[in-house]
């Protein structure tokens, strides 16, 4: 993650590699690897690995944004307005939880 904050993308790239080979099932870590692969200008590998962290159910809303953002720079609007409608549901659900634990 800090080469990734540093710029250093082939480090990034390595580390988050292996990473997926620990655990290919880590969601935030597929969302990083969107962010670097977005970074790098792979937007193939970007769509995929953001599909990957989709299909685990990534659930941090700061990384969600950060792809959002950085989803809609690349000029993939689609897929970044997808991410927008999972931090939305995510909000929704914090919210429904919230109202539930007042009114107990």
């Amino acid at each position: 993650l800090a080469s990734l904050r540093m710029s250093q993308l082939e480090e990034a790239h390595a580390a988050f590699a292996e990473a997926n080979i620990l655990n290919y099932k880590d969601a935030e870590v597929w969302g990083y690897s969107t962010l670097l692969c977005l970074k790098m200008r792979r937007y193939r590998e970007a769509q995929q690995a953001l599909q990957e962290s989709i299909n685990f159910q990534l659930e941090d809303v700061t990384i969600l944004s950060e792809m959002a953002e950085d989803l809609h720079i690349a000029g993939m609007t689609t897929e970044a307005e997808h991410c927008r409608s999972i931090i939305a549901t995510i909000q929704h659900h914090i919210s429904e939880m919230n109202m539930n634990s007042v009114h107990r």
